[in-house]
């Protein structure tokens, strides 16, 4: 499931610079209580890493995937607002 899970967000590497085996990310995955929980950070080079966090019964490896990499958006979306 991780490297599914991994595999997605590669596809997006356009939001992220660079991409790849060189994309300064971090992911963690557990299953807690039939929840599986996902947190990742990354660094985009500014002074403020993004992040997110997501749990839930997702059913898919994508469908996890997708919510995290919306809250890591959220987190960079916050970060600039004016």
């Amino acid at each position: 499931m991780t490297f599914k899970f991994v595999k997605f967000l590669d596809h997006f590497e356009g939001t992220f610079s660079g991409g790849g085996c060189q994309l300064p990310l971090g992911i963690r995955a557990r299953i807690q209580g039939g929840d599986l929980c996902c947190e990742a950070i990354f660094f985009d080079g500014s002074d403020k890493p993004r992040f997110g966090t997501v749990s839930g019964a997702f059913h898919t490896p994508r469908e996890a995937a997708s919510a995290l990499l919306d809250k890591i958006c959220e987190t960079a979306v916050k970060a600039f607002a004016f």
